[in-house]
């Protein structure tokens, strides 16, 4: 059968986002969590939220008390608690802010993601979230060009991808996007992220279509999953 899946968040998810898994748990207490086994076993994958955020409307994440009750009840019932632990409103590129992200310590997977249609574009395109970060990060200026090297140095920089990574943790970077002429740009990140950082693969994924995972590069060799052209999901 399906492998069972827990996902949550300690920051915020867009309303859309509750089809993220086949059930949703809106928890605004512990009491709430006594739910979760149940739908968990009907369900196979429960997101797993607190209520809506005041003054915007977003799901809000999770206290620590919740997540290590997740944590307990993904261990018990041999399912994948995933958590997302930052946000980029959608949007392709970001460095942290002073206190993101919030990544629990038990984490024993950190997967920074990027997407790379940035790369070839402004600083100031639009697709850049919070870009006079990643200007102070890079020293450019907002409207300099984005290229392979400065995602590279985003993804792996400790003020960036790899900001407050659990000690032991592996870490795998996702590129997003990784379509068309982007794959070219895709590779060229992934081999360079492989050659100078403690990171243990790049995944290059094209998320909307029938096939996500296109390639997967580790430090012996790279794989391709798919070939050809792969239609996307309307």
């Amino acid at each position: 059968g399906e492998f069972p899946v827990i996902v949550s968040t300690t920051t915020h998810l867009a309303l859309s986002q509750r089809t993220l898994a086949k059930a949703h748990l809106v928890v605004s207490n512990l009491a709430d969590l006594k739910a979760l086994p149940a739908l968990l076993a009907k369900h196979r994958s429960v997101l797993v939220t607190g209520p809506v955020a005041r003054g915007e409307p977003r799901w809000s994440g999770v206290d620590g008390n919740v997540m290590k009750v997740l944590r307990r009840v993904a261990s018990v019932k041999g399912a994948a608690l995933l958590i997302e632990a930052d946000g980029a409103r959608g949007l392709s590129l970001k460095v942290p802010g002073e206190r993101e992200p919030v990544i629990p310590r038990f984490a024993d997977m950190v997967v920074p993601v990027a997407g790379l249609d940035a790369i070839g574009v402004s600083l100031d395109s639009g697709l850049v979230h919070h870009p006079e970060r990643v200007a102070a990060l890079l020293w450019i200026g907002q409207g300099e060009t984005l290229l392979p090297s400065h995602v590279r140095r985003i993804l792996v920089d400790p003020a960036g991808g790899l900001k407050r990574t659990p000690p032991g943790s592996e870490v795998r970077v996702l590129l997003t996007k990784a379509e068309g002429d982007r794959l070219a740009s895709g590779r060229e990140v992934a081999a360079a992220i492989l050659a100078s950082s403690p990171v243990q693969a790049v995944v290059l994924g094209s998320l909307l279509s029938s096939q996500p995972a296109v390639e997967v590069h580790g430090r012996v060799a790279g794989a391709v999953l798919a070939a050809g052209g792969s239609s996307r999901l309307h």
